[in-house]
Formats: structure tokens, sequence, C-alpha cells
């Protein structure tokens, strides 16, 4: 939703968190976390592409707090305005399905959510937990 910043307040006062322009993505990057569900397949193929193309950690850590900490997708890019996401040819079923008008579509993904495991991205695919699960 493109509008001015009253309407946007306004609406998220409401619950109604919608950044499209007119049900199209404009790559803000909101919806992009450091948790996601993945399946193990899913983690299987990221990890080979990170390999094969030299994929680096993005960092944006919270300087508010006293130990820093990042909840930001390690694949986004905040330096570009476009091609944002680093593992874009290969990012997970959640990214591929996530609609971000929530106004439009109450229900944010539209896949099942069979074999799925909560994980921790950055921990999976640049250091610590080797199974994935958060």
């Amino acid at each position: 939703m493109t509008g001015t910043v009253e309407e946007m307040l306004n609406d998220m006062k409401h619950g109604v968190y919608d950044k499209t322009d007119n049900g199209r993505c404009v790559g803000c990057g909101e919806c992009c976390s450091n948790a996601l569900p993945m399946r193990q397949k899913e983690i299987k193929i990221i990890q080979r592409y990170i390999k094969e193309h030299g994929i680096k950690e993005q960092k944006a850590p919270a300087v508010f707090a006293k130990q820093p900490f990042d909840m930001t997708c390690p694949f986004m890019r905040k330096d570009v305005s476009k091609d944002r996401c680093t593992i874009y040819p290969v990012r997970p079923e959640i990214c591929r399905d996530f609609k971000c008008d929530k106004a439009r579509n109450n229900d944010w993904f539209h896949g099942s959510m069979d074999g799925f495991m909560l994980i921790d991205v950055r921990a999976t695919f640049f250091g610590g937990d080797a199974d994935g699960g958060v």
C-alpha cells in the first residue's frame, strides 16, 4: 500500500501491514527474518548454493541492545535497492509463497506446513546449529 504516513500508521494501529504497491511486492524486505520454517531438503539446497556462489553473511545488528543481536535474514542485502536476496533462485518455500498484503489475504502463507521446522537461519548457514532446529 502506498499513501500518507498518517494512513500507514492508522493501518498499522488496526493490524493491517500491507506494504505492497497495489498488491505488488516493492522489495522492502520487511518480511525477511532470521527465524523461518524450512524443510531439511531446502536447507541442503541453500547450503550447496552458498558454497557454490561464495555467499557471505549479511549483518544488520540491533545496536540499541546491550549485546547486539541480528534478527534480519542473513541473505538480505540492505545496501542495494533491488536484487536484495542473495539466494533468490533457491530461496525457501516460505519466501516464495509469502504474501505481504495481509489486508487482502488474512493468510500470509499459502502452502502446507508439513515437514517444516523452525530454524535460526544465521546459525544454520553461517555457524553453530548443525541440524537446523531452533
